[in-house]
């Protein structure tokens, strides 16, 4: 097996991306939509891994969709953005996002996807069309394994349209979404805008997604199970109302969740309603916990699906596990000392 490693940077002339030069034959792709098209092929037959690092400041505004590559449990697409909460604090034009306009920014239609996706950014800054997901699952995935992890995914904080963070349509394969922070998805009372929309096309037996340790916040819906089986763990939903933070029937297993609203998720003994949230700085989008915490703090368990044992800054999480994606650090006022970019890339066995 080998790791065939590529660069995105929006900012480079674009090359084969086979460096992070930003001008040359070896240049960085200068999309990750170019890295797609350029690189697609089957990585079971030639027993690879494909990892795309993504980076720079130059927004990479154009739409991307993963189809046609032939992946298994062992030769799968990671893409990985240099985005790093610990040190950036917030989402951060200085690192690289995607920002496409009037477009779903990065779609999954691989019938067979075995995929994973963190420390992203996504940002939907138009306000002008409906109908556009920050990640979308498409109905065409039949079977893998998707996760989607240490990510920000950022709306726009829409009135009149139809816009979600993360939708997932595609069937029998597994999701573990977690350790993302996800806001800002509509301000419409309306089931159609919501951080997490999970509805797949078929139903597989058993789990089919597992939502664990995000920080969702101002969304319309927190996190909406429309069909299919979702358990639900260590979230916190703030801002998204007494009907709207959690939708849906979640399955047997959901638990310690937490929200500001008054809306039962129905299925757990631990999970917390009418808390109150302190993050380092809100009015700003920095949704690290603060040391005055009392609504996430030491409220959660360490029983999650993802097999994941650090929080959304590559911290290793210990005790009492906190609710969200950060587990709060006294050193240095929640944030602890900077660790290896490679703390941040986590895999599956």
């Amino acid at each position: 097996m080998a790791t065939v490693v590529r660069y995105v940077n929006p900012a480079s002339s674009g090359g084969d991306g086979t460096t992070s030069a930003l001008s040359g034959a070896n240049a960085a792709y200068a999309s990750l939509s170019a890295w797609e098209a350029a690189e697609n092929t089957n990585l079971d037959t030639a027993n690879n891994i494909m990892q795309v690092n993504c980076a720079g400041s130059t927004a990479d505004t154009t739409a991307v969709t993963i189809s046609g590559w032939t992946t298994s449990a062992t030769d799968y697409i990671e893409i990985i953005g240099d985005w790093a909460p610990l040190t950036d604090g917030k989402f951060s034009t200085s690192k690289y996002r995607l920002n496409v306009q009037n477009f779903t920014q990065l779609t999954i239609a691989n019938a067979t996807a075995f995929i994973r996706i963190h420390n992203l950014q996504i940002y939907n800054s138009d306000i002008n069309t409906g109908n556009i997901w920050g990640i979308l699952c498409n109905s065409t995935i039949t079977s893998g394994e998707i996760r989607i992890y240490n990510n920000c995914i950022r709306g726009n904080n829409n009135t009149s349209w139809y816009d979600m963070g993360i939708r997932i349509l595609g069937g029998t394969a597994t999701y573990y979404i977690y350790q993302n922070w996800i806001y800002d998805w509509g301000t419409t009372a309306d089931f159609n805008y919501s951080a997490i929309y999970f509805n797949p096309n078929t139903i597989a037996g058993g789990v089919n997604c597992y939502c664990e340790n995000n920080t969702f916040h101002n969304n319309v819906v927190g996190i909406q199970r429309f069909a299919g089986n979702l358990i639900a763990i260590n979230n916190i939903v703030k801002g998204s109302g007494n009907t709207y933070s959690y939708v849906g029937t979640f399955a047997t297993g959901t638990d310690y969740n937490s929200t500001d609203s008054t809306d039962s998720i129905g299925v757990g003994s631990n999970n917390k309603t009418s808390q109150t949230f302190t993050f380092v700085d809100e009015a700003n989008d920095d949704f690290h916990l603060a040391s005055t915490d009392t609504g996430a703090k030491d409220s959660g368990t360490s029983s999650v699906n993802g097999g994941f044992t650090t929080d959304i800054d590559g911290q290793t999480r210990s005790g009492t596990w906190d609710i969200g994606a950060h587990e709060y650090q006294a050193v240095g006022g929640g944030l602890s000392i900077p660790v290896a970019m490679n703390q941040y890339r986590q895999r599956w066995a």
